[in-house]
């Protein structure tokens, strides 16, 4: 059955081939090799990262519950591909961050000799321009003023309210928000270093952000928000639109383009968005 696999994926069959198949210590499994890869690499990467990591292996067990080595091949790549856009109906930027973590692991294990090839070498790869929308003054307004008492997990929702409006005024990433501690804030502004590039900003405090810090911060704990994860978070916005009726696809990221938004139609220039949102290139903060 399994050469039969094999012959159906275009594989050569050879002698090292079935080696590998019936090994005791199966250094044909990708899975334990994905572990290893993501066991060393996350002690450099930020949460955010590691997130898209953990959903990618979620996303591959989902498509195929076992991987050889043996089977990973253009055509493997190519069927992973249509399982995410028609099986999961995944969006063109999530099919884009899976193939960019899958190939970044391949390339891993190509380089550790586990691999021939890389099969994305022969995959192309697309990255649309995601398109960049933020929430206009009306529509932040409108989040503001609701009531979640009425509604059944309100206090969630009111957290996951309060943190997207904190970021909205702030322009700091659901990761900066997530780890800001009291330490971090002054009198009129907040001096962090940011978790995904471990670059250090300090922003403005306004008038509204200082409001919603007064309503979390307690005596003795040091940090501000509850720990929330941003998958639970996306879901709450996802529901906190719809009880505004707001038709926008409301996700925790668009808080940062609504802040540089509103900073840049304040005759903010160019560089100053660069600065306060911590950016290296200033071809982002323009877009």
């Amino acid at each position: 059955d399994f050469l039969r696999e094999q012959r159906s994926l275009d594989n050569f069959l050879d002698v090292e081939l079935v080696k590998s198949f019936w090994s005791t210590n199966d250094n044909d499994d990708f899975y334990e090799f994905y572990d290893k890869f993501c066991e060393k690499k996350f002690k450099e990467l930020s949460e955010g990262t590691q997130y898209h990591y953990k959903l990618l292996r979620e996303r591959l067990k989902a498509f195929k519950k076992e991987i050889k080595f043996s089977q990973i091949n253009l055509k493997l790549i190519e069927n992973f591909d249509s399982f995410l856009r028609y099986k999961l109906e995944t969006g063109d930027s999530g099919i884009w961050s899976r193939h960019k973590n899958f190939k970044a692991v391949l390339g891993n294990a190509f380089k550790n000799s586990r691999l021939r090839k890389n099969p994305y070498d022969d995959f192309k790869l697309h990255q649309e321009d995601p398109k960049i929308e933020s929430l206009t003054s009306e529509q932040l307004q409108l989040i503001e003023k609701i009531e979640f008492s009425k509604f059944p997990a309100g206090r969630g929702l009111e957290l996951t309210r309060d943190m997207f409006l904190f970021s909205s005024y702030s322009g700091l990433r659901f990761s900066d928000v997530t780890a800001l501690k009291k330490e971090h804030i002054g009198d009129t502004t907040i001096s962090i270093k940011m978790q995904k590039t471990q670059k250090y900003i300090e922003i403005p405090l306004s008038q509204k952000a200082k409001r919603i810090l007064a309503k979390y911060i307690q005596k003795d704990v040091e940090t501000i928000f509850k720990k929330r994860t941003n998958v639970s978070v996306n879901r709450d916005l996802k529901k906190i639109a719809s009880l505004c009726k707001i038709k926008i696809n409301l996700h925790f990221h668009l808080s940062r383009h609504t802040y540089a938004t509103l900073i840049s139609n304040s005759d903010a220039n160019a560089f100053t968005v660069m600065q306060l949102l911590g950016h290296s290139d200033i071809r982002m903060s323009q877009r």
